[in-house]
């Protein structure tokens, strides 16, 4: 049993880490008390083979859930997704890390026209960049916060020198529309675009229930069906922000948002 630390990241943020030691208690006390009623005598022993458990498990495939998880967005919106024009590209660490997710996927690819020699630099880097962040999680509160700052100004950087101004800002628009949902509630969007507070809670209530649908189909055993049922909650949700803004505002974020992007994401490798 291990914790998919990727996943409480992209939830809760800066306290995933103590939060997955409270799982773990958690975990530990229920098993403790089962095995006690039981009769039995428990001793639980943390560790294991992490090389040969990465091996085990399909990794690649669990970043792809994960990442689908946490970009709700123009999957959900592909009309309705923006960014305040003043906006740095690369401002948080957050948008980095979907922006070279992005990056592996060969849709995202074709769209920026990516050599293959620049593919295969992306993928080795984002690779590189996955190890270290293992190796990290282990590390003490400060020394954590550092690591992780520098592995954000590394991402940063890479994504500078790598890409061309063109592809670059199209990458952002691509992220921002696949983020579109939490988007809208930034303070900057909601000052750009004049939200007001009904509309800020409408959306959030709108975000929530989006994870939660499409977390849900996600994690379904069953795969027939699913890309319909994608379809359909894209539609429903894309429908939804629309009546939540104004005329005014939707053109306000079509303008700054770029073409929507139409490519397919993959989010599950086939067997």
């Amino acid at each position: 049993m291990a914790a998919r630390f990727s996943w409480v990241v992209w939830k809760y943020e800066s306290i995933a880490y103590a939060l997955t030691l409270k799982h773990v208690g958690v975990l530990y006390q229920a098993m403790y008390r089962t095995a006690t009623a039981l009769g039995l005598f428990p001793c639980a022993i943390g560790g294991c083979d992490a090389e040969r458990f990465a091996q085990a498990v399909p990794q690649r495939r669990l970043a792809m859930h994960t990442f689908m998880k946490g970009a709700v967005v123009l999957l959900l919106v592909p009309a309705v997704v923006g960014a305040t024009a003043q906006q740095k590209e690369h401002a948080v660490a957050e948008g980095a890390t979907v922006k070279l997710l992005l990056l592996r996927q060969k849709s995202v690819q074709k769209e920026l026209e990516l050599g293959a020699d620049v593919v295969e630099k992306i993928m080795a880097f984002t690779h590189s960049q996955s190890e270290a962040a293992k190796k990290i999680v282990g590390l003490g509160e400060a020394e954590r916060k550092e690591a992780f700052e520098k592995l954000a100004r590394q991402n940063d950087k890479f994504l500078t020198d790598t890409l061309s101004e063109k592809q670059g800002k199209r990458l952002h628009q691509i992220m921002m529309q696949f983020t579109a949902l939490t988007q809208l509630t930034k303070p900057e969007m909601v000052r750009e675009l004049n939200l007001s507070d009904e509309q800020v809670k409408k959306l959030k209530d709108m975000r929530t229930e989006a994870r939660k649908a499409l977390s849900e189909l996600i994690e379904a055993k069953e795969r027939a069906g699913k890309s319909e049922k994608l379809a359909k909650l894209r539609e429903e949700t894309r429908t939804k922000i629309l009546a939540v803004l104004t005329d005014e505002q939707k053109a306000k974020v079509r303008e700054i948002a770029g073409p929507p992007f139409e490519g397919e994401i993959v989010f599950e490798e086939p067997d």
